[in-house]
């Protein structure tokens, strides 16, 4: 258990430091090399169908809920899924929303390169194209998220997206009762799993 919260709070870091980047920029990711390529075949917790009937697996979608940082960060939600075919192709989704959203448990959320922008990105061992425009519409619920996708796009029109989710709520380790961490760097917090979601902030995203 403690291992995992370790490895769970420098992912979070990273997400953070992610998100920063990602709101920072609107340059085309960085290609991704053969990297990508390499990657096994994902599970089927999470399926993207296509309008042609082209099929991508992959693990849970991910919701992870970051309570507000000392310093005035506000606190900040993303929703995020990865998918891939059986030749080695992805097909992601990607947005933010403010935390006080998921309590409506539907989501429409334009695709584009402006701010507020969710992302439809297909990955090959070439890089990474982002879709330049569309919209996503999106139910979570009970541990599953379900809904479709509408692009201007030749190769990915449409599509629908079905499969469970997971949720993981982030505090300083102050929330929980235990020593604090504090910064680490610059903007860069560490942060900890409130499993339980017994913390004052993360005990509104119980339902989930």
């Amino acid at each position: 258990m403690v291992q995992h919260k370790r490895s769970f709070v420098f992912g979070a870091w990273a997400g953070v430091a992610l998100l920063g980047a990602a709101c920072s920029s609107s340059e085309e990711p960085a290609p991704l090399g053969t990297a990508f390529a390499a990657q096994p075949f994902a599970g089927e917790d999470m399926t993207i169908r296509i309008a042609d009937g082209h099929v991508f697996n992959g693990e849970p979608a991910a919701i992870e809920i970051i309570a507000p940082l000392p310093g005035g960060t506000s606190a900040a939600a993303s929703i995020s899924l990865s998918t891939v075919d059986l030749a080695g192709q992805g097909l992601s989704v990607s947005f933010d929303l403010p935390p006080h959203a998921l309590v409506d448990h539907d989501f429409t959320v334009e695709i584009g390169r402006f701010p507020g922008a969710g992302t439809l990105a297909h990955l090959t061992n070439g890089g990474s194209r982002l879709i330049n425009s569309g919209k996503l519409l999106l139910q979570a619920r009970e541990g599953r998220i379900s809904g479709s996708f509408q692009a201007s796009d030749a190769q990915f029109p449409s599509g629908t997206i079905e499969g469970r989710y997971e949720v993981a709520c982030l505090v300083p380790p102050e929330h929980l009762g235990l020593a604090p961490n504090g910064a680490v760097s610059d903007g860069a917090w560490m942060l900890v799993e409130d499993e339980a979601r017994s913390s004052d902030f993360c005990k509104a995203f119980r339902e989930y």
